[in-house]
């Protein structure tokens, strides 16, 4: 069967395509290690489809470690309420997201427990004084 064959996925990249928040669901159930997903410029792609990621029983709660949603118009500050619940996130690309703020971007940063690289602000962690 071949979902069975990709369960082990880790990399997922549908950049530029036409998946839609139901996809996330699929993505939830079928593909349980993904741990790098690109979304970017999926233009149907809205904060519904993050929380799909985000909620549990779904395993990117824990196993997410990479999330590029550059140039997903729909996507706003409400995705990064659930992205908090991503127990493991540690690169967040939201460049060109006309809806996030990066006053948004830099309190979830900053409320992070790990090391969390933000893609396109600056951002200093005042720990070793690093300027990402």
């Amino acid at each position: 069967d071949e979902r069975v064959r990709l369960r082990n996925l880790k990399t997922l990249r549908v950049a530029g395509t036409e998946v839609t928040d139901i996809a996330m669901r699929y993505v939830t159930q079928y593909l349980p290690n993904v741990a790098n997903l690109n979304l970017s410029c999926c233009a149907r792609i809205t904060d519904a489809g993050i929380a799909q990621l985000c909620t549990k029983p779904a395993s990117t709660v824990t196993n997410l470690l990479s999330l590029d949603v550059s140039n997903t118009k729909l996507v706003t500050e409400l995705s990064l309420e659930h992205l908090s619940k991503c127990e493991n996130l540690v690169r967040l690309d939201m460049r060109h997201c006309s809806q996030v703020s990066t006053q948004a971007l830099i309190r979830f940063a900053a409320k992070s427990e790990h090391n969390l690289q933000v893609r396109d602000i600056k951002l200093v962690d005042k720990r070793i004084g690093k300027v990402y």
